[in-house]
């Protein structure tokens, strides 16, 4: 399939030069025929590589299964990160160079039936924060985008390129300044993971915990929950971006259509905010060597922010992909926000289920007849008729 379809189709609309179809023949160098080919359908439809940080989730191996995969890790994983430090102090070495490494700590990407619905800004030469899926703050992304040291270069210098942006963005960024799986579990149905990338934004910020939670109950939706603390008060925006504008079904929900997919989008906390759609255009030279050959992208853009600037905030998005091709709101799930006792969450009814989430930053839920000491919890209950 690679060779009789992608590689032409790479050739002749990614406009990278000469692009990788004359470069096939080096494939020979890894090619084994002692390894017997074999279909994908053994391999686990969950998985999480912690190296790079990189958890997948699909519902199926066929074309309109949905796909989510969300990243958290340092820029080629930690393995790189640590060891080509060392090589460079060990033999007074200046090699690393990481241009090809996108701002894209705790971002994710979904599709859906042959449909992409939160996506990537694909090639870029100058990475930002701003245009993936993730939390920005006051609108500054990572620590890298901004140059710090003033070195050789003059005022106007270094204003010129914090406005054009950095190419190797994490040229100057500090070791530890790194993003990381904190934990991950897939059991029983259930598939979470939560990402930290704190120390990835600028250190004026004074971030203290920037998390993702992503819980998968396998009903037909994805929760996310972002937990945002601080020293100072911030405007903290949540991003996501598509093919397709958003528009509003409601107060509470957006909803994005896209051929053969669509996405809802139930927005739950925090109660007191403002939401916006928006374009994010990249402009960028392909390569040096062809500085006439520039790639346009139009991002259609779905911001969340809180409505006061506050030194903490927690952000609570339901998302659920769904055909098109069923109705344009048949499939709709409904969701109620909720407030316990020192804790918040939301309960979700689809067609079968329904599920209540509960989130308690300080391990103790009450809510009704459900308590527990724990930092969230979820019950799925069959409907009944």
């Amino acid at each position: 399939m690679v060779r009789t379809k992608f590689l032409f189709r790479e050739a002749y609309e990614s406009k990278i030069f000469p692009g990788i179809l004359p470069e096939a023949f080096l494939e020979l160098i890894w090619f084994n025929p002692a390894i017997a080919q074999q279909s994908p359908d053994a391999l686990p439809l969950t998985k999480y590589f912690p190296d790079l940080g990189l958890v997948v989730m699909r519902s199926s191996r066929d074309t309109e299964a949905t796909h989510l995969s969300f990243k958290s890790s340092p820029p080629g994983g930690h393995k790189q990160w640590k060891l080509s430090r060392e090589l460079d102090k060990k033999n007074n070495w200046k090699t690393r160079s990481l241009t090809h490494y996108h701002v894209d700590f705790n971002h994710f990407i979904l599709i859906h039936n042959d449909a992409s619905l939160a996506i990537d800004e694909g090639y870029n030469r100058t990475s930002k924060a701003e245009v993936h899926n993730l939390i920005t703050v006051d609108g500054t992304g990572c620590v890298g985008e901004k140059i710090w040291g003033e070195g050789d270069l003059s005022n106007s210098e270094l204003f010129d390129l914090n406005c054009k942006g950095i190419h190797n963005v994490w040229r100057d960024v500090p070791k530890d300044a790194i993003a990381k799986i904190e934990a991950f579990s897939n059991d029983n149905g259930y598939t979470y993971a939560v990402g930290e990338s704190s120390k990835m934004y600028y250190p004026e910020m004074e971030l203290t915990r920037n998390a993702r939670h992503i819980i998968n109950s396998e009903c037909g939706y994805f929760i996310f929950l972002d937990e945002l603390e601080s020293e100072l008060e911030h405007t903290y925006t949540w991003r996501m971006h598509s093919e397709k504008y958003a528009s509003q079904v409601n107060q509470n929900q957006f909803e994005i259509i896209n051929g053969t997919g669509a996405l809802n989008v139930f927005t739950v906390f925090p109660e007191a905010r403002i939401t916006n759609v928006d374009e994010t255009l990249v402009e960028e030279v392909m390569t040096p060597q062809r500085p006439d050959d520039i790639r346009r992208i139009s991002l259609k853009t779905l911001l969340i922010e809180n409505a006061e600037k506050s030194k903490k905030s927690y952000f609570l998005n339901v998302l659920q992909p769904k055909d098109t091709l069923q109705g344009k709101l048949s499939n709709d799930i409904s969701v109620q926000s909720i407030k316990g006792d020192g804790c918040f969450g939301v309960e979700i009814t689809s067609k079968n289920h329904i599920e209540t989430f509960i989130f308690s930053n300080e391990n103790k839920i009450a809510y009704q007849e459900i308590e527990s000491e724990s930092k969230w919890i979820s019950v799925v209950k069959d409907k009944v008729w």
